[in-house]
């Protein structure tokens, strides 16, 4: 059996040697013990077959060629058994039969060597084998640790998903039949204002907890997207109306481009319609009151577009732009403290524009604002798109 444990911190290999011939197990029981490894030999694969399954090991070196059972015997079990799939196996023959060399690996063998054998290309076998190991141990270690934190991430967005968001739905719709009073008034003015409070902390928080869920399934590839096409108009409409209370509270004005061409897309609307609100509530939330925040449409060379939201708010270094595409890390905290959000927003994004085959840019000069765009690669732009100098409507 193959230990499992700290094996490549010991250059030594615990070494099974079976063969019936008392002279190989010998001569290569001092040879493997004066290169450093400690040796167990075996004089038949029924012999051996006990030594494996009561002690571990790190090699095995068999002969093809024994009484009772033989290596290709041997070998069969070895891989049939859970806790020895993975030994590394040299096998031994004097056999000048291709037929049996292919068959021995066809049930398993690493690597062979022939009889007369070299003692010091056994050696370097056993080196250049036992050093495969260790490495293909620390691949499928390393892959069942990602699997095992696959499950866990997989686990826990299945309790945020029904643990979380099923009463969440209950509690914003309760609040809101409160809020409409459709039983009868609730009494005391200041009733209703609990009750508004209540039904915007839960919409607020329903609403992190999907970015949460989103960008999760964003980033493992297991969003599919649902696609069609749509004018860029009716898409800045949509997210125009989702916007609208987040801009009258923060008292600012948005500006759309009026008479630019309108091309149609080829994307799913839901999806990029989150990106441009996202772009659009963090220019709201971050630009002082009273300011306007610009919308453009513009066709690339390439054919392809770019929808940009330019704010004039305080603006980012070049190390807080890197910072904001961090998941929960947010590059001005003593700024943003004040400002809603779990530092997802830009980080989701960027992933569902780049289902798209899209990016996001950021330009931004500090203390004079920031400007974000998606970028739509040519073969999502329907229509050819021109670079109008648009007369401005204010929202």
């Amino acid at each position: 059996m193959s230990d499992e444990g700290d094996r490549g911190e010991n250059p030594s290999a615990r070494i099974l040697v079976v063969d019936d011939d008392p002279l190989v197990r010998e001569i290569a029981t001092a040879k493997l013990a004066a290169d450093g490894h400690s040796v167990v030999a075996a004089a038949d694969g029924a012999e051996g077959w006990q030594y494996l399954t009561s002690a571990s090991f790190d090699l095995a070196l068999v002969d093809l060629e024994m009484p009772v059972v033989d290596g290709f015997t041997l070998i069969e079990r070895m891989r049939s058994d859970d806790l020895m799939r993975h030994l590394p196996v040299i096998v031994i023959t004097s056999l000048q039969d291709d037929e049996a060399v292919d068959r021995a690996f066809n049930v398993g063998a690493n690597s062979f060597v022939s009889k007369p054998l070299v003692w010091r290309s056994l050696l370097r076998q056993v080196r250049y084998v036992w050093r495969a190991s260790t490495v293909e141990h620390e691949l499928r270690d390393a892959k069942n640790q990602a699997e095992r934190s696959v499950r866990l991430k997989n686990s826990f967005m299945s309790v945020i998903n029904h643990e979380l968001r099923t009463p969440l739905t209950h509690i914003i719709g309760f609040a809101e039949v409160l809020q409409k009073e459709t039983d009868g008034p609730l009494g005391s003015p200041a009733y209703m204002d609990y009750v508004e409070e209540i039904v915007g902390a839960g919409r607020s928080l329903y609403g992190k907890i999907t970015e949460v869920i989103l960008l999760s399934r964003g980033l493992a590839g297991e969003i599919e997207l649902e696609q069609g096409e749509y004018p860029v108009s009716g898409l800045l409409h949509e997210v125009m109306i989702e916007i609208d209370p987040v801009v009258r509270l923060h008292g600012v004005t948005i500006e759309l481009p009026e008479d630019a061409a309108d091309p149609r897309i080829r994307c799913d609307i839901q999806l990029l319609g989150r990106c441009l609100t996202a772009l659009l509530d963090n220019a709201v939330k971050f630009s002082p009151e009273g300011a306007t925040i610009q919308v453009d449409i513009a066709g690339m060379v390439d054919g392809g577009l770019e929808i940009s939201v330019a704010d004039r708010g305080p603006g980012m270094t070049g190390e807080q732009i890197a910072d904001c595409f961090e998941p929960f890390v947010q590059s001005d905290m003593s700024f943003r403290r004040s400002a809603e959000g779990i530092g997802l927003g830009l980080t989701l994004v960027r992933t569902l524009i780049e289902l798209h085959g899209g990016k996001l840019v950021l330009r931004s000069t500090l203390g004079e604002g920031t400007r974000a765009s998606l970028i739509l690669p040519d073969f999502r732009v329907m229509a050819e798109s021109r670079r109008d100098e648009p007369s401005l409507v204010a929202v």
